[in-house]
């Protein structure tokens, strides 16, 4: 749900989220795109992901990487609205800060595979959630409340499995 709302800022405006127990939610937006807005989660973190795996073949591309991922966690620190969310980013700094330190003062070279893991995980958070998806639509059971696939098939009248053929 962050990387939709992120995504979702620069183009619409974000009126409200919400996250269910089941791993569900819906964000609520005005203006914009529809079908555009709908993927803007999975574009986001697909994306994210494939840049921060690219970055881990090579040491100066993972330091970018890591200073960007930093920077940027650092902004949102100032941004966020609850002690969770600044604990979080916190906590991910000291952590990349720390990684770093042992990368340059000592004889461990683990930033290329911190940053490596870190899109790996992007990447396989929205493998699940689509499997989760596909696997509900194919088989009709509703194990998420409202999906990307429901809310299509209800705007655009066309087949849930039909959705996730393409």
């Amino acid at each position: 749900m962050i990387n939709r709302g992120t995504f979702i800022y620069f183009f619409v405006q974000v009126e409200g989220m919400q996250v269910h127990a089941n791993e569900g939610g819906a964000t609520q937006t005005r203006g914009g795109i529809y079908w555009l807005i709908l993927p803007a989660g999975y574009l986001g973190s697909s994306f994210w992901g494939m840049a921060l795996v690219l970055a881990s073949t090579n040491l100066t591309t993972a330091r970018i990487a890591a200073g960007c991922l930093a920077l940027a966690l650092f902004i949102v620190l100032f941004i966020a609205q609850n002690w969770t969310l600044r604990g979080l980013c916190i906590g991910f700094i000291v952590f990349l800060a720390v990684i770093w330190v042992l990368q340059e003062e000592t004889s461990v070279r683990i930033l290329r595979y911190v940053i490596l893991f870190i899109g790996i995980c992007l990447s396989c958070c929205i493998f699940s959630s689509l499997l989760n998806e596909l696997t509900s639509a194919l088989f009709l059971i509703s194990l998420v409340k409202r999906s990307v696939a429901n809310v299509y098939s209800e705007n655009y009248r066309c087949n849930e499995q039909f959705v996730f053929s393409l």
